[in-house]
């Protein structure tokens, strides 16, 4: 019994004695571990993690971990890959400032670099309105503001607006930083607006006669002005340049009254322009009356238009006498008037009666028939005598008149003059004084002339084919058309 429980007890203690050096080798090994016992080694780690497009560098080289047994000192730089940059650097999770770092590792280190790849913006500018661009096939119009990411390549191809062609062909951009990008254009075709055209003018020798809305091509343009005159707005007034003793009509740009233009320019064209006349408005002394004039075919109401005399270019007298209608009949009176009376379109003979109180041997009282009223004007006529009558005598006594039957084969001269002194008898074909109380001759040739029109001597509605009447006393008209042409 003694030898059993010897036995046992001797390998209880051989037990105890195996678990205690168990428990002493286990405290051994964690001691080293730790670094706390004697002969053991700890170990410093530096952990680096990259997100996106970049590496890490420790002290210029690149890796994603250091150890050490000591403590230790690392320079630590986020380099980013080509299009791309750094966003943040932590270390142990806390964000530092800038894209290196110097760490004193005592302990366990981990440092992230977050990589991005930026934004940026590219604005497109054009030198013309209602112009677009083209980026890689998408169109815009300009200013065009667009968001693109780095690196990213633009093809650019310009879209010119209505009569405008790019100065700038395609262009190929790699987007490295914010961009500004300027298009341009040339006009094509420009718009010339021609207002308040009053007065004939010509733009490269183009002829206008009112108001036009005119597409030229960029670049020099010449216009020119037709000689100034007053003409006739309506029956009361007339239309003159502002300053209407000038030869040449003003004109205002882009409704700039402080920037005038004269009458002969050359504009250089570069963008749409507005041209305009500048004009005043007066009051005629006598208005446009209206008479009736017999026809075949029942009365036709005529318009008398007053008129003016000239000397050379510009008018010395403007409405000195009186037109009215009395009692049916024109009557011109005063020192130098003068009417110019329509007539219906296509006649063949008229019957003109006449009585004139002009002083005797007067040459400037007379009945015309207007030839021309263009470029140039011509008049061709006879001289009308005095008639001899009684004051008391009434307008109705017909046998106090001058009755002058005119041919309209007269308006076949055009603009040839015939001299009386050589051509008495032709003239006398186209005016034939049938009753007159004093003979008369078709008077020598009366050719109005002048360098450039239309109509520079009188009002543009004046046409070939009415009559140009003048006196300088009194004179009575009435007309009538005889035959029509066949």
């Amino acid at each position: 019994m003694r030898r059993v429980v010897l036995a046992v007890s001797v390998a209880v203690l051989v037990a105890a004695v195996a678990l205690l050096f168990h428990f002493r080798g286990l405290q051994g090994v964690e001691a080293a571990g730790q670094g706390t016992g004697q002969g053991s080694a700890k170990i410093y780690l530096l952990r680096l993690e990259v997100e996106g497009s970049g590496r890490l560098l420790v002290n210029g080289t690149p890796t994603s971990l250091v150890d050490s047994k000591r403590p230790f000192t690392a320079l630590v730089e986020a380099v980013p890959d080509p299009c791309y940059v750094l966003r943040q650097l932590l270390v142990n999770g806390t964000p530092v400032e800038g894209s290196r770092v110097s760490l004193e590792v005592g302990g366990n280190t981990t440092v992230r670099a977050v990589f991005e790849r930026p934004v940026y913006t590219v604005m497109i500018e054009g030198n013309a309105t209602g112009a677009g661009v083209e980026v890689n096939g998408t169109e815009h119009s300009l200013p065009a503001l667009l968001t693109v990411k780095a690196c990213e390549v633009l093809t650019v191809t310009p879209v010119a607006p209505p009569r405008y062609y790019p100065l700038n062909g395609s262009l190929t951009i790699n987007v490295t930083g914010d961009a500004r990008l300027r298009l341009l254009f040339r006009r094509w075709l420009v718009k010339l607006s021609l207002q308040n055209l009053a007065y004939p003018a010509r733009v490269n020798n183009a002829l206008y006669n009112g108001s036009a809305e005119l597409e030229l091509a960029a670049g020099s343009v010449r216009v020119e002005t037709l000689n100034a005159r007053c003409l006739l707005h309506n029956d009361t007034h007339l239309v003159c340049p502002a300053g209407w003793l000038a030869r040449l009509v003003d004109w205002s740009l882009n409704g700039t009254t402080e920037l005038e233009l004269p009458g002969n320019f050359t504009l250089n064209l570069l963008g749409d322009t507005v041209l305009e006349q500048r004009v005043s408005y007066l009051k005629l002394r006598n208005p446009v009356v209206r008479v009736q004039v017999q026809t075949p075919s029942g009365p036709f109401t005529a318009r008398a238009i007053p008129g003016s005399r000239w000397v050379g270019e510009y008018i010395a007298w403007i409405y000195s006498g009186s037109v009215e209608v009395v009692d049916g009949w024109l009557k011109l009176e005063g020192y130098r008037a003068i009417a110019f009376l329509e007539l219906p379109k296509g006649w063949s003979k008229i019957r003109v009666y006449a009585r004139s109180t002009s002083p005797l041997g007067s040459m400037n009282t007379y009945v015309r028939v207007v030839l021309r009223n263009d470029v140039v004007y011509h008049s061709f006529g006879v001289a009308l005598p005095p008639t001899c009558f009684s004051r008391g005598a009434g307008y109705d006594r017909l046998e106090s008149y001058t009755v002058l039957t005119i041919d309209s084969g007269v308006m076949d001269l055009g603009g040839r003059c015939i001299i009386c002194s050589w051509l008495l008898e032709e003239a006398k074909r186209f005016f034939r004084v049938e009753q007159a109380w004093c003979n008369t001759e078709p008077e020598c040739c009366k050719v109005e002339w002048s360098e450039s029109g239309p109509g520079t001597k009188t009002f543009s509605d004046v046409e070939a084919g009415w009559l140009h009447i003048a006196t300088e006393g009194t004179l009575l008209i009435k007309v009538e058309v005889v035959e029509w042409r066949r």
